[in-house]
């Protein structure tokens, strides 16, 4: 349930800013993350990153290295 209920409010989110005026201007970064204080089953080497922003292009997948704390 706090699975559906965070993916739920990323979705607010993204569609309030998407649709104000500030959108042109904006770039949303999405990680994935826990609520402790540093790494432990989430790996800090590796993580899932999504970008909302008009400046993000379709369809683009990088694979360049990125850490968490980076």
């Amino acid at each position: 349930a706090a699975v559906a209920n965070n993916d739920w409010a990323i979705g607010q989110l993204v569609d309030r800013v998407s649709h104000s005026p500030y959108w042109a201007k904006t770039a949303i970064f999405i990680i994935e993350d826990d609520a402790q204080d540093g790494p432990d089953h989430v790996d800090a080497r590796r993580t899932v990153a999504l970008v909302a922003s008009p400046f993000a292009r379709r369809g683009i997948i990088d694979s360049t290295l990125y850490t968490t704390s980076s």
